[in-house]
Order: C-alpha cells, then structure tokens, then sequence
C-alpha cells in the first residue's frame, strides 16, 4: 500500500496503476484498502482498475467469456469432466483421488513451471509419460472443440506459450490479447510467481514506467504448484531495498524464523530489525494444552491454529468443538461459518429475552431448515407460513414483533410458548452450541470467531496476536533431508512462515513422544 501511496503522490490515475497478487484474498485487501484510503468508490475501481490477480487480468486482456472458463470444481464443470475426460475431479483441498486427476493436476504444474511434460513425468517418478500424454491429449482436444480454457490456459495464451507433450517441450508463440496501459505495476507476493506467470508479467511491465516487485524469497512455500522465487530474483531491478524492521514480529519470534531458515543456500543475514513490542515463545504439550491457553486469553485476541498438513488440522477442532470455541478454517468446514443460520438463531435468542426483531430475522428463523412446523403434537405454524414468507420481501416491511405478537407473522400459541421457554433450542440443530457460546464471548466473537485453523500454505498472507504451531514441522523437516536438497529447503521456508505468522506469542504444539522439537533456544 505505501508503494501505491508513492504513485498517488506523483499525480498517477489511480487507474492506471496495477496491484497483482497471488490470491483473491490479497488483491481483494489491497482493493479494499485503496479504495478507503483515497476516497474512491470500490466497486469501479474492481470494474475499471487493474487491482486484479494476474490469472483476472488476462481473462480480461483476452476477452475472455465467462462460459468459457473451465474451473473444474462446480458441478457443471465436473459433469464436463465426467462426459468428456472420464473421471469426476475431486475437491480442490487436499490430494488428488484418482490417476486421471493426479495427472490433469500434474499437467497443470507443468505448464506453470514452462518445463516438457517429459520433464514433470520424470521428476515425479510415479506416471508413465506415454499413457499420461494420452489422457492430457484427450483433455486438451475436449477443451478445443467445446471452446473451453482453464485459467493455466489463460496465462499461457498471453504469455504467447503453445502447450504440448512433445518430449521438445512447449513452444513459444505470438502472445494473444492487449496489453493494459498502466503507469505503474505493482507486484506483491512475487516470490509465489510461476515460470509462466513472470512471463506474463514481463509482457506488462514492459509497457510501464514503473515496475514494484514485493516479495520474500524465504517465503516461497509453493513450489509444489510451479512456483519458482529464482523468476522473481532474476529480474533487473534499479533499486533494491530490504524491508528495515519487521513491523509484526517481536524479538524472539523474528530470530526464531530466521533460525528456520539460516540453512539455506541463498540466506544471508538481513538485519531486519524486529518490531518494538513484546513478545514470546512457549511449548505446549498437546493441543489441549493450547486450548486452554486461548480460553484464557481475552476474548479480542486473534488465534492462528496451524499445523503442516491438513491431516493434523483435526487434533485442533476436535479439542476446540469440545469447548464450544468458536472458529473458522480457511479450506472451510467450520461448523460456526453460517451467517444465515446465525443470524436466525440470535433473532430467536432476542425474541427469547423479550425483545422484539424485524420482518427480515423472522424470515430468517422461517429458512432454518431443521425449523418443523410441527413438534411432537404441536402445531408450530399456521398453514402455508412458510412458503407465503417466501413470496413476501421482508425488506420492505418497517415493523417489528416480540414473541407476544408472532401470532400476525403465523406463528401459533405453541410455537410462542417454545420460544420463550427456550425449548427452541433442544429441537434445531448447533443451537445449544451457539447460544452458550454467545453467553460467554458475545455475538460478535461467535459470528465472526477469532480463531482460524489453518494449514501453513492456507495461512499465507495472514497474522495473529496468537499463533499454535503443531510442531510436526521439524519431523518434516528431518525426513524431507532424506529426499532431495530442494524439498528440505522447502520445508525450512515453510516453518518460518508458520513461526513468523506471530504478532505477539507463539506455542509450539509438541506431540507425546514426538521425536523432534523445533528448538526455541
């Protein structure tokens, strides 16, 4: 942001200055934060501006459709997977389920990576290159006579890249699409760039009069899907400049993370101060050790739950839904993210307590689908209550309704009784959980929890007052030197983005009889 902060002062269009990150998330942030800063109405500058990923700005440079775009995760596209390439893709979390998907994902590195698939079938060992070249030809011709493109396709057409299985590799080509006029590129998180996306970058940097490449080489975690921080060192800069002071880790925890990382070849010492605030390190023995620690803590502080792999990610939710503490997770599936069903609930919780709420929350309770219109004996509903709410726009109606006057909104003497009793509670599902939950941290903290569980790579970009690292990382480590100098240093980079993720404590999560513990000292 102080980058675009420099070209505003230098009379820049806001305009034309380009703000590329790796995922929606950051570029959706610095949209966010721009449009803020600088009084401009946001959802033009997401229309007309260029603060994009680099995957949005070629769809747009292409004149792309989007009926086009084969995503591969919603249903529509995983039929067209079914019908045309054989196999039904799985989730995009985790690893793949199927030979077939093992390879369209394979294919997909390849490309980024700008390397022969020859090259890819050989590094991974496990997939014969010429029955693979036969599936990814099947998938490719598909894809061309139904018009469709993936995003790789995307970067590759305006790179002016021509994919192929050919043992010669891929091959170059006139680049597609126009270029964006901009005064400035700005690149954030450019370590995590591909061989294909830097080639498409140099495209639009070479238009620009000026170019910003943000990034931390130690922070490359990636490269199991083409990500090469070399690209990003490669380039010619004017000026170099190394970020003097880490403005969110304490002491102990940026020497930690320097610690992790001291063993790779291209470290050297950075002199980064650390920020001046307090800070810690601790062991805990067990996850439920940590528990305990967050529900200890003010109920403001923000918690990051990490651990290497998702596989692990449950020995944090297991003890955290015990508790009845509220988090979320960054792959989803985190039983307290369903604002609707929230929302209803609190409304109930009101009408409970003898408040009144509006015509909105009471279609929202009308949506809960576990609410019966009958309980037991019980009517709980006039007839037709529920599908006459759905035609109605509870928007428009200006007045309001305590739990004595639902009867005008159908709700019978039943369903009041229920409800002011609390025995709503003990019939619809995660109610008990959230109610009590409410009581103790508060509406707020419930529906937007301060707790994330997050693997290392989900939590990429993100910080907490409060980091638990399952130190299963040093393990890892450990094996990862058995298998290639490459992977190790992959996993030195790893655990200092998990260490480094602190803004003031951080728990190292040790298992019982673990065989390896990151050193704090």
């Amino acid at each position: 942001m102080e980058s675009v902060e420099k070209m505003l002062e230098r009379k820049i269009d806001p305009f034309e200055i380009g703000y590329v990150s790796f995922t929606n998330a950051a570029t959706n942030n610095a949209l966010s934060r721009a449009s803020d800063r600088f009084d401009l109405n946001q959802k033009k500058l997401q229309n007309d501006g260029w603060f994009k990923t680099l995957h949005s700005i070629c769809y747009r440079c292409l004149d792309v459709k989007r009926g086009q775009i084969l995503i591969g995760e919603n249903e529509a596209d995983k039929k067209w997977f079914r019908e045309n390439v054989g196999f039904t893709p799985g989730d995009s979390v985790g690893m793949a389920k199927t030979w077939e998907e093992d390879v369209i994902k394979a294919w997909d590195v390849c490309r980024q990576r700008n390397e022969s698939w020859l090259q890819t079938t050989t590094k991974l060992g496990g997939l014969s290159y010429e029955r693979s070249s036969e599936l990814i030809k099947k998938y490719e011709t598909c894809k061309r006579i139904n018009g469709l493109y993936d995003f790789t396709d995307l970067l590759g057409r305006f790179a002016g890249i021509s994919f192929s299985t050919s043992k010669d590799g891929h091959a170059t080509t006139q680049p597609e699409g126009w270029v964006p006029h901009l005064e400035c590129l700005i690149v954030d998180e450019a370590q995590d760039n591909s061989a294909l996306m830097d080639l498409c970058l140099r495209r639009i940097a070479a238009s620009t009069r000026y170019a910003i490449l943000a990034g931390d080489p130690w922070q490359s975690i990636f490269s199991f899907s083409g990500s090469d921080h070399s690209r990003f060192m490669s380039w010619e800069f004017q000026k170099k400049e190394i970020m003097p002071q880490s403005w969110r880790c304490p002491q102990q925890i940026l020497e930690l993370g320097e610690k992790c990382i001291m063993h790779c070849p291209d470290w050297f010492d950075r002199n980064i101060k650390p920020t001046d605030k307090p800070g810690s390190i601790s062991s805990s023995h067990g996850c439920r050790s940590v528990i305990y620690d967050v529900m200890s803590s003010d109920v403001a502080d923000s918690w990051l739950m990490l651990s290497r792999s998702n596989y692990h990610l449950s020995k944090y939710t297991k003890d955290l839904k015990i508790n009845g503490i509220p988090y979320t997770m960054t792959n989803g599936g985190s039983p307290w993210v369903a604002p609707s069903r929230n929302s209803a609930l609190f409304a109930l919780m009101m009408l409970q307590d003898g408040k009144a709420i509006d015509a909105k929350e009471w279609s929202l309770i009308l949506g809960l689908k576990d609410l019966p219109v009958k309980f037991g004996d019980l009517i709980l509903l006039e007839t037709g209550t529920k599908s006459s709410w759905k035609k109605r726009n509870p928007d428009s109606m200006g007045e309001l309704s305590d739990v004595n006057t639902l009867s005008k909104w159908g709700a019978t003497d039943n369903m009041k009784k229920i409800i002011s009793s609390g025995e709503w509670a003990s019939f619809i599902p995660f109610a008990r959980e959230y109610t009590k939950a409410v009581g103790k941290y508060g509406v707020d903290a419930v529906n937007k929890p301060k707790v994330v569980v997050s693997t290392i790579h989900g939590a990429k970009g993100m910080e907490a007052t409060n980091v638990a690292l399952l130190d299963t990382t040093s393990m890892i480590v450990k094996d990862a030197a058995l298998k290639s100098d490459d992977v190790r240093y992959e996993e030195h980079r790893i655990a200092y983005v998990g260490v480094t993720r602190a803004r003031r404590s951080l728990f190292l999560v040790s298992e019982k009889d673990q065989r390896n513990r990151m050193k704090i000292g």
